[in-house]
């Protein structure tokens, strides 16, 4: 690559000679990619506030609030599976707008992006399922057999949804190391990583939206600046 080509290549729209309208265009995508992420987990704040079903619930509590809450479990599953779509665009967002330096951990974050969306869309197909169980009027015992069944058949499909605490640490390395944000936002991403990767009661989860939020926030703010230095690919990647 040329030295004239920029590390962070979405921070300043095409050149003047390019009319109003496409910039303005690309200004849009540039700010609803980059906002994909912040969204994300204010989407499950709102949703762990909403619907207080535990992530490590079982089969039979999972049906059982199924059965005295449908509305709610509904609205969680339609919520997992639009986070799904909107993490995986703000992922590759942040992705495509490292060219240089940290584009190497840039790769290894758009290699896992899908893979883990696709993670989180399984568990939203849970939810659907336990609802259909509920629904089908079938015995509770049957029921949660069924919905077992249908985990064991997914096999190691859970394990994409525990790439969240490295991914977001990718984040926060491939964020600092492209001058988008200072080594302070390392630390964040340890913390997220920190509080998602152990087990604990539902605020340790509440802890780590927060932190990713605050997290994916900075990284969304830095990547739409238009006042930020820009640096070349001449430097070390």
């Amino acid at each position: 690559m040329s030295a004239s080509t920029h590390t962070i290549s979405w921070f300043h729209a095409p050149s003047d000679g390019v009319a109003a309208h496409p910039r303005q265009a690309f200004r849009v995508r540039r700010i609803a990619g980059a906002a994909c992420l912040p969204l994300l987990f204010l989407e499950m704040i709102v949703g762990s506030l909403v619907v207080p079903l535990a992530e490590s619930a079982t089969s039979p509590q999972t049906l059982a609030f199924a059965a005295d809450h449908p509305a709610a479990l509904s609205a969680l599953a339609w919520m997992e599976l639009l986070g799904a779509a909107i993490c995986i665009g703000g992922l590759l967002t942040l992705v495509g707008a490292i060219r240089a330096r940290g584009a190497w951990l840039a790769n290894v974050l758009g290699i896992l992006a899908v893979p883990f969306g696709v993670g989180m869309a399984a568990i939203s197909l849970n939810h659907f399922v336990a609802l259909g169980l509920t629904r089908s009027g079938i015995p509770a015992t049957d029921a949660a057999a069924a919905l077992d069944g249908f985990h064991a058949a997914g096999g190691p499909l859970p394990i994409l949804f525990m790439l969240g605490p490295v991914i977001f640490l990718l984040v926060a390395l491939a964020a600092w190391r492209a001058r988008l944000v200072p080594a302070a936002a390392i630390a964040l991403g340890v913390l997220f990583a920190a509080l998602a990767a152990v087990p604990g009661p539902q605020w340790t989860g509440m802890a780590a939206y927060a932190v990713g939020f605050v997290l994916t926030a900075w990284v969304a703010w830095a990547e739409v600046s238009e006042q930020r230095p820009l640096h070349t690919a001449a430097e070390s990647a």
